[in-house]
């Protein structure tokens, strides 16, 4: 997987070119992303039924370009995510999450008798946040394997206060209420843009002023922003609990606190995310990842 910057002009000449594709390119286009992204097989679909489905997604991204045209010289021209972050995500999602991934799909085998080392409290983990764990096995797996595909490709709009009122905001304010200042978005009906994230400037400014948990893991908010956004695009994960819920201020953020998220939440984006998290961190503390490298 390897995360793309894009900025708000591409990202609205992106939508418009896949609303001008022909029917062929757009079943085309749609059967091949689902198999990629969520290992969707959709050959019991007709052609029809896809192009059908397709008409409420390609009304909502007309919204957004009609909107963007309305708006495009009041909105922050040029907006890109720096270079550095995204080298420093690709790295993070290529190296880190897998082993993350593993080390959980570890614990979760059946064992001798014998805890290994580390397995005792990542095992309270797991217990903490999902009381399905077959379930969350089969997440786990799916979302390492689409991770390790060097297709996936997953484009990053940054957006800035200005920009996301005029132009995002208005759009997404007819589906979901109350989303002003988000951190970062998941637009998995963005058709187009492959397996699109949108990152707020809220969200950046947290990054940088957030103190991290693990000690040196500089960009830990936004990699837990970046993974949180990732589960709902590949395996379309709930927002029914959040990791901050109850906290008012960035010194109360801990994005490993299993506090707020019940295990019955099973298949709830902040607990995958939070559970891997965890992994990872205990990976730092043995001495088996560093995650001072992001």
């Amino acid at each position: 997987m390897r995360f793309e910057a894009i900025t708000n002009e591409m990202a609205m000449s992106k939508l418009a070119a896949f609303i001008a594709c022909t029917p062929a390119e757009k079943v085309a286009y749609v059967r091949s992303r689902s198999e990629v992204v969520r290992h969707e097989d959709l050959s019991d679909l007709s052609d029809q039924h896809i192009l059908d489905s397709l008409v409420s997604l390609e009304s909502r991204m007309q919204s957004y370009i009609d909107r963007f045209n309305k708006v495009k010289c009041a909105i922050t021209p040029g907006l890109i995510l720096d270079s550095d972050l995204i080298a420093k995500t690709n790295e993070f999602f290529n190296v880190a999450v897998p082993a993350g991934i593993e080390s959980i799909l570890q614990a979760l085998e059946p064992g001798d008798g014998v805890t290994p080392a580390g397995n005792e409290e990542l095992t309270r983990a797991i217990d903490t946040l999902f009381s399905d764990r077959q379930h969350m096995r089969e997440q786990l797996e799916l979302i390492y394997t689409s991770i390790k595909k060097p297709e996936l490709v997953c484009e990053v709009i940054r957006t800035d206060a200005r920009t996301y009122k005029k132009l995002y905001y208005p759009v997404l304010n007819r589906i979901i209420k109350g989303l002003e200042v988000p951190f970062a978005l998941a637009f998995p009906a963005f058709l187009g843009i492959e397996s699109c994230l949108l990152v707020h400037s809220a969200g950046l400014r947290v990054n940088q002023t957030y103190t991290p948990k693990v000690s040196g893991f500089s960009n830990e908010f936004l990699m837990y922003l970046m993974l949180h956004e990732v589960t709902h695009l590949l395996r379309y994960t709930s927002d029914t609990a959040y990791v901050f819920e109850g906290t008012t201020q960035v010194s109360d953020f801990d994005v490993y606190s299993m506090t707020s998220l019940p295990a019955e939440n099973n298949h709830n984006a902040d607990n995958y995310t939070v559970l891997i998290l965890n992994a990872l961190a205990l990976m730092h503390k043995e001495g088996r990842i560093d995650l001072r490298n992001y």
